[in-house]
């Protein structure tokens, strides 16, 4: 456990001194906490590294796709919708959650839902939710987007 202790102060560290870059290698940290802190990190003071991000999405392995669905999250913007939506249809039940969750935190806070937006996108997040066992995003999308329903 003293291991993960020096690597979380490690990374917080290196988000004080806003070195995110150096951050990146623990993306890849066989510990979930490793990784989570090491996104939140990232996510705070590592926006200019958008694309070293979506190059690790395209080509990581699930774990640091899972943590780059979760930064970019923290960025995204209608323009990043159809990113997530690509990845809701992927093989790994854990990608499809990280890109579900990230999708339904991106369309909670825009001001209003986009016009080309799919009705359907909506109740395919619920099924996805539901299907993963996921009750607070499942009922906080129903009661969120209650006109789709």
């Amino acid at each position: 456990m003293n291991e993960f202790i020096k690597i979380i102060n490690e990374i917080k560290k290196l988000e004080e001194k806003r070195e995110p870059e150096k951050i990146l290698e623990y993306l890849s940290h066989y510990s979930f906490l490793v990784r989570e802190e090491a996104a939140k990190a990232i996510a705070r003071t590592g926006k200019h590294l958008k694309e070293k991000i979506l190059q690790i999405l395209m080509k990581g392995y699930w774990y640091e796709k899972g943590a780059c669905l979760e930064i970019l999250s923290e960025w995204a913007n209608e323009n990043d919708i159809d990113l997530f939506l690509k990845f809701l249809d992927d093989k790994n039940s854990y990608i499809v959650e990280k890109a579900a969750i990230s999708l339904y935190k991106l369309l909670k806070k825009l001001p209003s839902l986009p016009q080309n937006l799919d009705p359907s996108i909506i109740k395919k997040l619920y099924d996805i939710f539901v299907s993963l066992q996921k009750k607070e995003y499942s009922e906080k999308i129903k009661r969120d987007f209650k006109d789709f329903f």
